[in-house]
Order: structure tokens, then C-alpha cells, then sequence
């Protein structure tokens, strides 16, 4: 949804996914590539779990770490100089500059969470200059047909490639349900790459 709806991806524009290795994050690099993205570029909090995204085989055509002074430069020549068309952003507030920033012409950012905070100061004549759209992503506000919609539209392709190999869930850690307030501290301290899950028997 935040890709192919929200974002309008077409074939061949960059996709930035912030918060790479979480559990969204590593989806979104999946589906982007799935997608016909080029390039696809992950920004993580550290160097390590970019690594850990290699490890998995699915690292992102580049990789860099958010505290990075030159980010937004090394974007930009990520793409080659385009910008980016679409920004999968976890992140929120903190992002916004550097998503804002490296966004093409008529980039879209989707924002799917804001785990770093929900304020932002926005440079009102550079969204404008660069007729960049934010669309904002919940699942919270849909109702049950909507919601429908958007679970079979995955369906329709993602669990073809699923069965086949080219998108894979990735599980940090698996918890019994009992043990749910230690998968909660373990989420809190940012250390998981891909998803926690609870067990229920």
C-alpha cells in the first residue's frame, strides 16, 4: 500500500526506506525491489544492521546510517542525481529534512510511522519547488471493506512471491506469549532486525 498506492512507484524510481531493518523496514525493501525500484536505498541507525540486512540477502542496493552528516549528499548521488521518488518513512519528524532534501521533482513521502516523533519543521517553498507529496499511511482510519481492499491487493502478488522465494518474512526473535513483556523491552532497545513475534499455541 504505502509503495504501489500511496507512493505511485513506477519502474526504475528510487525508493529510500528509512528505519531499514525493522520489521516494515525489511518489507519495504523486498517489495520495492519486487516493484522494479532502482535503486533501492535503506538508511538504518547502524552500521551493523545494515550488515545484518546483507547477511539475510536482502540489502539494500545502498545502505547508510542515519547520523551520517553527508546523508543527504550520498543520497542524491545514490540516484544518481535524480533524487528519490519514494521515501517509506518509519521515522517521522527527525527524517523529515533529509527526506525532504533528497527527494526528486514530484516525490512522494509516505509516512507509515513516527517512531522518532511526529513534529517537523517543514520548509514550505521546498515542497513547493520540488512539488513533493506527503501521504500519510494507517490502517487506524480504514474500515473493514477498505482494509480488505488493500490485504487482497496484496494478496494478488505477494504470497506468489512469497511461495517462490523473492519476498521473505524476516523473524529477529520468537516469543511464547507469556513471554510478551520481554519481546516489548527487546523492541524498545532498537537491536532487532526484521520482526519480534509472539507465539500463541
Amino acid at each position: 500500500d504505502a509503495l504501489a498506492t500511496a507512493g505511485q512507484l513506477e519502474t526504475g524510481e528510487a525508493v529510500l526506506v528509512n528505519a531499514a531493518s525493522s520489521g516494515v523496514g525489511v518489507a519495504a525493501l523486498q517489495l520495492a525491489r519486487l516493484l522494479g525500484a532502482s535503486p533501492v536505498i535503506g538508511v538504518s541507525t547502524t552500521s551493523a544492521k545494515l550488515e545484518a540486512l546483507a547477511r539475510l540477502g536482502i540489502a539494500p542496493d545502498h545502505g547508510f546510517v542515519g547520523d551520517d552528516p553527508d546523508l543527504v549528499d550520498r543520497l542524491i548521488d545514490a540516484t544518481g542525481g535524480r533524487g528519490v521518488g519514494v521515501t517509506v518513512d518509519s521515522v517521522g519528524g527527525p527524517a523529515w529534512a533529509t527526506n525532504l532534501a533528497s527527494a526528486a521533482l514530484g516525490g512522494r513521502i509516505v509516512s507509515v510511522g513516527r517512531v522518532g516523533g511526529n513534529d517537523a519543521t517543514v520548509n514550505l517553498d521546498e515542497v513547493a519547488r520540488k512539488r513533493v507529496s506527503l501521504v500519510g499511511v494507517t490502517f487506524r482510519t480504514r474500515d473493514a471493506a477498505q482494509a480488505s481492499a488493500v490485504v487482497a491487493g496484496f494478496a494478488a502478488a505477494g504470497l506468489a512471491a512469497i511461495a517462490d522465494g523473492r519476498l521473505r518474512p524476516v523473524v529477529h526473535r520468537t516469543y511464547p506469549l507469556e513471554s510478551a513483556a520481554a519481546a516489548q523491552a527487546d523492541l524498545g532497545t532498537n537491536q532487532h532486525v526484521g520482526k519480534l513475534v509472539l507465539e500463541v499455541s
